[in-house]
C-alpha cells in the first residue's frame, strides 16, 4: 500500500510540473526562444539523465551548460530547455555546498524553484515549489 502510495505521489509531482511548465512555454509560443545571457553551470554531480526508478521515466537530462525537463506522458512529448527559455521568462541559478543545486524560474507572477539535492552518487531529491507549494521526489541517474 506505502509503494502504491509513493508511485501515485510521484506521477502526481511529474504530471503538476509538466503541466506547469507546458502552461509557461505555451504562454509564449508566438515569441522566439532566446538564449540566456550566460549559459547555465550545472555542477558536475547533476549532469547525465535522471528519472523515476518506479516507471522508467526520464524527466530530466542535464549537460555542462543546460538542464532540460523533459516529459513522454500520455503518448506527447514535451521538453523544456531550462537554459533557453522566450521572452520574458527568466532564470536564476544557485550551487548551495557540493550537495544542492537550484534554479528559479519566474514567469507573469509564477515563480517556480526546482532544487536538486544530492543523496548518493545515483540518487536525488527533487523538489518543485510553485509560488512556495509544491512536492518532493526521489530520482535515480540513468
Amino acid at each position: 500500500m506505502k509503494t502504491k502510495r509513493r508511485n501515485f505521489v510521484c506521477l502526481a509531482a511529474v504530471r503538476i510540473a509538466t503541466v506547469l511548465l507546458l502552461v509557461m512555454g505555451l504562454s509564449a509560443c508566438s515569441q522566439p526562444t532566446s538564449t540566456l545571457s550566460s549559459s547555465l553551470n550545472p555542477p558536475a554531480w547533476l549532469q547525465g539523465e535522471w528519472g523515476l526508478a518506479e516507471t522508467g521515466t526520464s524527466l530530466f537530462e542535464v549537460t555542462s551548460d543546460n538542464v532540460r525537463m523533459v516529459s513522454d506522458e500520455a503518448g506527447t512529448s514535451t521538453t523544456i530547455s531550462f537554459g533557453t527559455l522566450p521572452p520574458g521568462n527568466t532564470v536564476q541559478e544557485t550551487a548551495s555546498g557540493s550537495a544542492i543545486y537550484e534554479l528559479e524560474l519566474r514567469s507573469d507572477g509564477i515563480v517556480q524553484t526546482h532544487t536538486f539535492e544530492r543523496t548518493s552518487v545515483t540518487t536525488l531529491n527533487y523538489t518543485l515549489l510553485t509560488n512556495g507549494t509544491g512536492s518532493t521526489i526521489q530520482l535515480d541517474k540513468r
